[in-house]
């Protein structure tokens, strides 16, 4: 983050700066939360007999699953709204587009990809990039059957200081390691009720200045 705003400091204002780095350091923070609750857990814990291989599989397959579920929970809570303040929309289910779509990135899309890298320099790519094809294929059809079930989720613009309040107490939540870093929910919670009315401004410019829009009486 330090070397891309050192090159390009106005990245900073950009969505894909600001979710990409959101989404991380909330995984990273959650996580470490986690792991630590479950090392006290386990101290406290008495060890068990193993478990049989069908009950251990049925385990490995609902934490892989729930993995993908709080991943994309933890990332989503943290860019959802930084999306509502760039695009002007949320998606509600977005959880369950990713509980659906990541198997196919995972499993298919990735190892493949890694392959046809090493299968590059002897011109047999193609062979692996036939399956990166169908995985993607299944990605953007996942996609589009959530979004016929999605809900209407414009949010309208939304006021500057909304996004500056979410990016401080993102921070506290984030950073702090004492409980106090919870009652930061409590402010997340109530942002939207500071969101109001935002009048929607007469000119629009783009961050690299290609692009304005100009809003007529019409």
């Amino acid at each position: 983050a330090l070397i891309i705003l050192c090159i390009s400091p106005e990245s900073l204002f950009m969505p894909g700066f600001q979710m990409s780095f959101a989404a991380v350091s909330a995984l990273v923070s959650g996580y470490e939360f986690i792991n630590h609750r479950r090392r006290l857990k386990a101290e406290d814990e008495i060890i068990k007999s193993r478990d049989n291989v069908l009950w251990h599989s049925i385990k490995l397959f609902f934490k892989y699953f729930g993995g993908i579920a709080l991943t994309s929970l933890i990332a989503g809570s943290a860019t959802g709204f930084i999306a509502a303040y760039h695009f002007n929309q949320m998606a509600p289910l977005g959880l369950l587009a990713n509980v659906m779509a990541m198997p196919f990135v995972t499993i298919i899309v990735m190892p493949f990809v890694l392959a046809s890298v090493l299968l590059m320099p002897y011109g047999f790519e193609a062979l692996a990039l036939a399956p990166v094809a169908f995985g993607i294929e299944n990605v953007i059809s996942v996609s589009k059957l959530v979004e016929g079930y999605s809900p209407s989720t414009h949010t309208g613009l939304l006021p500057q200081f909304s996004i500056v309040i979410f990016a401080i107490f993102l921070s506290v939540l984030m950073i702090l390691k004492t409980k106090l870093r919870f009652l930061s929910f409590g402010v997340l919670l109530f942002i939207p009720i500071l969101w109001g009315d935002s009048k929607v401004p007469d000119i629009l410019i783009a961050e690299n200045g290609r692009l304005i829009a100009v809003k007529t009486e019409q």
